[in-house]
């Protein structure tokens, strides 16, 4: 009986004499060639992750922000004092400022790492609406901007 399956392993897996040196290193070698092409798709994955999460995070302050401005111009009759007070109270950060404001009122934050720029411009023709735009930058000095976020909302009557 122990012949038989000694017999059938030696016909299945071929002679009982081991690995040479040759075929080590022959595998060794496509194993390695194998792995190095496979590495930069690895790091492009992590780079592509990175950028996906910060973009995600932007957007997310970017959101968040516009949901403040929209609670803030829902409960508001004007863009006023009191609309700036509002906005810059209970600890969310807001600041009027002059600086890079085209038209209409500006504020401004910094918050996770990222530069927060808000413009709320009144519509033309004395409606009630107001065009929201926020855009988030990865720093004060407005060099890649990272998400933006734009709406039209309207004013307490």
């Amino acid at each position: 009986m122990k012949g038989i399956t000694h017999k059938k392993l030696t016909f299945y897996f071929g002679s009982e004499n081991g690995l040479s040196l040759i075929e080590i290193l022959a595998s060794v070698t496509l194993l390695f060639i194998l792995i190095l092409t496979l590495i930069p798709m690895f790091v492009q994955s992590a780079r592509t992750n990175n950028v996906s999460a910060k973009m995600m995070d932007a957007t997310y302050l970017a959101e968040s922000s516009m949901e403040l401005i929209e609670n803030s111009v829902n409960t508001s009759t004007a863009i006023d004092s009191s609309f700036t007070t509002s906005i810059g109270s209970n600890g969310n950060g807001f600041t009027q400022t002059v600086n890079g404001c085209s038209s209409g009122t500006c504020y401004e934050k910094s918050s996770n790492g990222h530069y927060v720029f808000v413009q709320i411009t009144n519509s033309p023709s004395g409606s009630s609406l107001v065009d929201a735009r926020v855009k988030v930058y990865t720093d004060s000095t407005k060099s890649t901007q990272q998400a933006q976020m734009e709406t039209l909302l309207s004013l307490k009557k």
